[in-house]
């Protein structure tokens, strides 16, 4: 059973017992705690709990009170319409009984029409919510990942390390960490890769920052210095992260993003991410790191 069915159906069940209508008619003209309502009704606790979880969604609690949702409303606005003729007639016509059935129908099937619309309109505005939210995530750490792998070809190409660039850098790979983060938590269908890929981001978070550490060391050491040389091997490992940084652009984030696009690279998604984290471990050793921290 749905959702919806399960609701639909609490709330032509808590109209069939005399003790559910007259707890809906108590929370209506007042919220009342459960020490009022077995007052109110007279009943053993055990009765009360019994009906109070019978209504399930119809009621719901407010700083210890118990109080009508809004289909405790709806039911009560159902039962004050179908009660009133039925008083005021004295009910003593069987057919009185038939119309008033009838009656009933009548005002369940509209509140199950205007209910089912308002649910769907609820759970498609929840659906649009996050799926701008998802994309307005992926939009945000696709130019985050550029800007690294820019200012990370920079120092290829010049051969060299300025610590500017280097801090710029690891403020870049922090928030395209706290993105991956986010995705990880609204994007469910992709939680896995989304894990995956944070935790390669943030080994390479730790290794900018072990190697702003040494840099700046040696920068108090060598105070004419603004830069720092970059050899060779040291190099060729800068260009495997950048590559691999290239390849994960390329899988995850398209030319123009309109939804998630990893169904059909689930595997090299996982797979690159394993390869960047090793390409890392590499680098920290080119650059006398060590395994992890400085």
């Amino acid at each position: 059973m749905t959702y919806e069915e399960d609701t639909y159906s609490k709330i032509f069940n808590a109209l069939k017992h005399p003790v559910r209508r007259k707890i809906i008619g108590i929370l209506n003209e007042k919220p009342s705690t459960y020490t009022e309502l077995l007052n109110r009704l007279e009943v053993e606790t055990g009765f009360l709990n019994y009906h109070l979880d019978f209504l399930g969604e119809l009621v719901k609690k407010d700083d210890g009170r118990y109080i009508l949702s809004e289909f405790g409303r709806a039911a009560y606005e159902l039962t004050k319409s179908v009660e009133a003729p039925v008083k005021k007639s004295g009910m003593t016509n069987p057919l009185d009984w038939k119309k008033s059935s009838t009656y009933i129908s009548l005002i369940l099937l509209v509140i199950l029409i205007f209910s089912n619309i308002y649910l769907v309109y609820a759970y498609q505005s929840l659906s649009r919510e996050k799926t701008n939210l998802i994309n307005d995530s992926l939009l945000q750490s696709k130019i985050f990942l550029t800007k690294s792998i820019n200012i990370l070809n920079y120092t290829i190409n010049e051969c060299r390390i300025d610590l500017i660039n280097l801090e710029e850098l690891h403020d870049e790979v922090i928030k395209l960490s706290e993105k991956y983060k986010l995705l990880m938590y609204i994007d469910l269908q992709h939680r896995e890769q989304w894990s995956q890929i944070k935790e390669s981001a943030d080994d390479f978070l730790i290794f900018i920052k072990d190697l702003n550490n040494k840099i700046t060391a040696y920068f108090i050491l060598e105070s004419n210095m603004n830069y720092v040389n970059v050899e060779l091997g040291q190099k060729l490992y800068l260009i495997k992260i950048k590559d691999d940084l290239l390849e994960i652009k390329r899988l995850i984030f398209p030319e123009e993003i309109t939804t998630i696009t990893m169904e059909g690279d689930i595997m090299k998604i996982i797979e690159i991410s394993i390869i960047l984290k090793t390409d890392i471990l590499s680098a920290r050793r080119a650059f006398n790191l060590g395994e992890r921290g400085f």
